[in-house]
């Protein structure tokens, strides 16, 4: 079937004079079109070369890394790279838990002679096994953050031994999270007090961890790219490796789209079938927590919002007064809810910021002197 289709096209070519014209131009521009050809070729063998002499140099750069400064023996080293082909950051960070132990294992029960199984194993004590797999979990980091992989200089590198261990501890603490490892979600949505769901919302998510070892809080940040915006980067691991991936995890890579999932598993969970459901039930084909949520927060803070949170809380402010304790309304009760509208007003930068710390001040201290013990008489 294709050959007579080859033979079809073949014979509308020459019908329509089409290869007989570029045959012609061959034959006319014959030189010229053999040395184009050539230098075609040329520069194809000389990107080649480029790039093949430059992942050369990088994987000597990154051995030496290996060697120099995480102290890794040469052995190791050797079938780390040259045997087991891990000669890389990126091709670390491809790497499974288990293949990694798979590694060291294996490492472990191989001839220290090439070729001589009667000679001794490879030494590969438990701290240069521990290394090797806090190596892993840093070069995963390093990837899942868009940070980029330095070994000097010695103040400003990413790769030392102390930020690998932190990373490795973080990740053997924190270990991989399931549904059951999680929070109950937030209590359903009552129409009553919106502020307090956000907030039930929020907490929910600085707890949960999701697909990839992170809260699931990073999933609702404001900002998708880190780098957009360099004041927002305090350093590397600062002030440590949860806020780091919280601050700069990937919002393009399958753990997002996972845990974007289930931030909006979450969501339906507590608006479904409540008047906040109608805000985000258009996000419900493509499941699309994060922006499920920032929908949710443009309703409910949005300045006609925070307009109406403004006068209750003025309102609390001129019908507030101390009158002496009664059984529902203590002393306490009365500082709790001054301090509360005023926090308010200061969130939402009421003008009065500066004199609620103030008053907020003074309260404590009079709660102070009213509970201080009489000194004995």
């Amino acid at each position: 079937m294709s050959i007579t289709i080859s033979i079809f096209l073949l014979g509308e070519l020459l019908e329509s004079k089409i290869l007989t014209k570029v045959i012609d131009l061959i034959s006319i521009y014959k030189y010229s079109f053999l040395i184009f050809i050539l230098c075609c070729v040329i520069l194809t063998l000389i990107s080649n070369y480029l790039l093949t002499n430059n992942s050369m140099a990088a994987v000597i750069v990154f051995r030496n890394h290996l060697i120099n400064n995480l102290q890794l023996p040469v052995p190791v080293v050797y079938q780390i790279i040259d045997v087991h082909g891990y000669g890389s950051v990126d091709r670390l960070a491809s790497a499974t838990d288990r293949e990694i132990r798979d590694l060291i294992s294996t490492v472990r029960k191989t001839p220290s002679v090439a070729n001589d199984a009667s000679s001794p194993k490879i030494v590969l004590g438990q701290t240069y096994a521990i290394r090797i797999l806090h190596f892993m979990y840093y070069s995963r980091l390093i990837t899942k953050v868009r940070r980029q992989h330095t070994i000097t200089p010695a103040g400003q590198a990413t790769s030392t031994i102390n930020n690998i261990r932190t990373i490795g501890r973080y990740f053997e603490r924190i270990g991989e999270h399931d549904d059951s490892d999680s929070p109950e979600y937030p209590s359903a949505f009552d129409g009553k007090n919106s502020r307090n769901l956000l907030e039930d919302i929020d907490s929910w998510l600085r707890r949960t961890y999701g697909q990839g070892n992170v809260l699931l809080s990073y999933v609702t940040r404001e900002y998708v790219d880190p780098n957009l915006d360099p004041e927002l980067d305090p350093g590397f691991l600062q002030p440590d490796v949860e806020s780091e991936l919280i601050r700069r995890a990937s919002m393009n890579d399958d753990d997002f789209n996972e845990n974007n999932k289930r931030v909006w598993l979450m969501l339906r969970a507590v608006t479904h079938k409540t008047d906040a459901w109608q805000i985000i039930k258009g996000y419900s084909r493509t499941q699309n927590g994060r922006q499920a949520y920032l929908s949710l927060i443009s309703h409910f803070k949005g300045r006609g919002h925070i307009s109406r949170i403004k006068t209750d809380t003025r309102n609390v402010l001129e019908r507030i007064f101390w009158k002496g304790s009664s059984r529902s309304f203590t002393f306490d009760t009365f500082v709790s809810r001054l301090q509360g509208a005023y926090h308010d007003l200061a969130e939402y930068g009421d003008i009065r910021t500066m004199n609620s710390r103030l008053i907020s001040s003074s309260l404590k201290f009079l709660v102070t002197v009213r509970y201080r013990p009489h000194a004995p008489s």
